[in-house]
This record gives structure tokens, C-alpha cells and sequence, in this order.
């Protein structure tokens, strides 16, 4: 079986592994983390900054996701350790990558965490969880985080970015 795990941030990330941590797989299972980097669009809000500092978004972009996927594919690799662990980065619109990714391995089940928006905020800020569940050729399983540590993810993501831009 492959396992193609998407991941956006060390919360949510370990929140997916716990929940693999706590089901059997089968010996040939294989795991496949992904973090996919959203591109700063040409005619969105971002492209009125100079080159130079979209240039120096993208390089902090790929350095906090370098660091990510080893982060994540140690504590994976603790979770599960008779399997095969894989990582990845690219840069894609985050649905598009996580779906085609599925496809090209091609994955048998994607494990992805969801921020559990609602309302007005879903509504402007969509739903990667739901778009991949809706197109995606396997199965998805999404791992909500309590709500209790929901009102600290946007913080916590915000303050992983800045500590990664400083190094």
C-alpha cells in the first residue's frame, strides 16, 4: 500500500502522524510526506513587491519546507519504523499538487490534516481538504486537530515562518 501524506505545518503534521502512529499497516506499506509550497502568483496581491523579495519568500519557502519534511519523516520514521518513509516539495497550487501527486506515485490513500473552517471563512479561504477529497482516484482520510488547539494554528504557522525566514 502507499500512503501519500500531505503536510503544511509541524501541528498539523504531527497530528497525522500520531494518527498513523495509532494503526496497523500492513509490512508493505510505504509513506510519502509532501509539503507543497503555493506559488506567489503573477496579478495577486504579492506582485507588487520586488523581485528580489519574492525571490527571497521562495528561498525561505523551500528552506522552512526542507526542514519540515526532515522533521516529519524523523517522526514518522519513530512512528512506523519497518516501512519505507519518502518526502517531497514542490511548488503547485496546494489541491492541484496534493491530487496530481496521488496520481503520479500513485497512492492508494491520502492522510491529510484540515483547519475545520466554517462559514464565511471557508467560503474566502476554500477547503484543500475538501477539493482533494472530492477529486482524488483513492481514498482520503482527514485528521482534524482538537479544537482546543485550533485557535493557536494560524499563530503557531505564522511564528514557524518568521523563526525560518531568520535562519
Amino acid at each position: 500500500m502507499k500512503v501519500l501524506v500531505a503536510v503544511e505545518d509541524q501541528k498539523y503534521g504531527l497530528a497525522v502522524i500520531d494518527f498513523i502512529s495509532k494503526h496497523q499497516w500492513s509490512e508493505d506499506t510505504e509513506f510519502k510526506i509532501i509539503h507543497v509550497i503555493e506559488p506567489l502568483l503573477i496579478g495577486s496581491y504579492m506582485s507588487v513587491y520586488p523581485s528580489a523579495l519574492l525571490q527571497e519568500i521562495n528561498e525561505q519557502s523551500t528552506k522552512y519546507a526542507t526542514s519540515l519534511m526532515a522533521d516529519m519523516k524523523k517522526n514518522l520514521q519513530k512512528a512506523v519504523p519497518h516501512h519505507h518513509v519518502f518526502t517531497d516539495v514542490f511548488t503547485e497550487i496546494p489541491k492541484y499538487g496534493i491530487i496530481n501527486a496521488a496520481k503520479e506515485w500513485p497512492a492508494d490513500l491520502i492522510i491529510m490534516g484540515s483547519h475545520g473552517r466554517r462559514g464565511f471563512n471557508k467560503l474566502l479561504l476554500g477547503s484543500v481538504a475538501e477539493a482533494v477529497m472530492s477529486a482524488a482516484n483513492c481514498s482520503v482520510t482527514v485528521v482534524r486537530i482538537p479544537e482546543t488547539d485550533q485557535n493557536s494554528t494560524a499563530k503557531s504557522h505564522q511564528e514557524q515562518k518568521k523563526e525560518a525566514a531568520a535562519k
